[in-house]
C-alpha cells in the first residue's frame, strides 16, 4: 500500500514522533498503566490546546511539519494506538528495519536514492508490516485529521 506524495515532506513524524514514541515505551515499561493513561490524557490537552491557538488548519499527522502540538503530543498518541492495533514487537520490528535500511554515514538511504527519508518512508514500512486486516485502520491514524 503506498502513500501519496505530498508537497509536504512530514519528517517530523521520523525526528519528533518517534522520540515521543521511544519515551512513551520506556514510561509503559517502568511504571503502571495508570501513569501511562495520565501522560497520554495530558497529551491529547495539550494538542486539543495547541490546536486551539493554531492559527493552520490541522494536518494528517504524516504531513506535519512545524506543529509542535501534532508532531508531539498527537503523534505520541497515534504511535500507542499503533502499538495497541499491531504489537510493540511489531513497532519494533518496523523501526528497526527502517533504521537499517535508511541509516548509514551520510544519514542517506543505501538504495542509491539522494534524498533523507521523509514520513511517507516510514509509513510504508508501517504498513509493510501490519496485518492486512488492519491497514486501514493504521492508515487512517496517520492520514486523517
Amino acid at each position: 500500500m503506498q502513500v501519496e506524495a505530498a508537497n509536504v515532506q512530514g519528517r517530523n513524524l521520523i525526528l519528533e514522533t518517534l522520540s515521543q514514541y521511544s519515551a512513551l515505551m520506556v514510561l509503559k515499561h517502568n511504571f503502571s498503566q495508570t501513569k501511562v493513561d495520565q501522560f497520554l490524557t495530558l497529551q491529547q490537552e495539550e494538542h486539543d490546546t495547541g490546536q486551539k491557538k493554531s492559527e493552520i488548519v490541522e494536518v494528517p499527522l504524516y504531513l506535519v511539519e512545524d506543529d509542535d502540538h501534532l508532531y508531539h503530543n498527537k503523534g505520541a498518541i497515534v504511535m500507542y494506538k499503533l502499538q495497541e492495533l499491531i504489537g510493540e514487537d511489531s513497532v519494533n520490528f518496523t523501526l528497526q528495519s527502517f533504521i537499517v535500511d535508511w541509516n548509514t554515514q551520510t544519514g542517506r538511504v543505501k538504495k542509491n536514492v539522494d534524498r533523507y527519508p521523509i514520513s511517507r518512508d516510514l509509513l510504508s514500512y508501517i504498513l509493510g508490516c501490519t496485518p492486512i486486516d488492519l491497514r486501514t485502520e493504521v492508515l487512517k491514524l496517520f492520514t486523517e485529521v
